[in-house]
């Protein structure tokens, strides 16, 4: 298919079904594997990335892109990679704010956030943002 940022491209797309995940980026490891709300999580490869992709109700919610160990593009998502992913992900009639210069996004319609920390890139719906937050700071209070 077409590249990163192309309506028709390989990339991930926040809120598709897990069958047009896997028609993106291939059949997953196998392993079961949840998030920390519980949530199920496939791990796929593509390109130079390993995309951590977690489902609620069976819609992607979250996706983290990370580098592969010694990919040729080199360690880290680059902000290069950065912008194709984020446009690839942008809802219809809508585009990308930033936040917080190089880590952090939102759309201009609320629905998305992203965020660039250790050289990763998460992108997930604002509710599974929120919750998540919520829940490691009820888990740090209970320490």
């Amino acid at each position: 298919g077409g590249g990163w940022g192309t309506p028709e491209g390989d990339a991930a797309r926040v809120g598709e079904v897990k069958v047009r995940g896997e028609a993106r980026y291939g059949r997953f490891g196998g392993f079961d594997l949840r998030d920390d709300l519980g949530n199920e999580q496939r791990v796929y490869q593509f390109r130079d990335f390993i995309v951590v992709v977690s489902f609620e109700r069976g819609n992607s919610v979250c996706e983290t892109f990370m580098k592969k160990e010694g990919a040729s593009s080199g360690p880290g998502v680059s902000t290069l990679e950065i912008e194709r992913i984020l446009a690839a992900n942008e809802p219809k009639g809508s585009d990308w704010r930033t936040r917080i210069e190089s880590i952090s996004w939102e759309t201009s319609d609320g629905k998305l956030e992203a965020i660039n920390l250790f050289g990763r890139l998460q992108v997930s719906t604002k509710g599974y943002g929120a919750r998540m937050r919520a829940l490691h700071e009820r888990q740090e209070r209970g320490r």
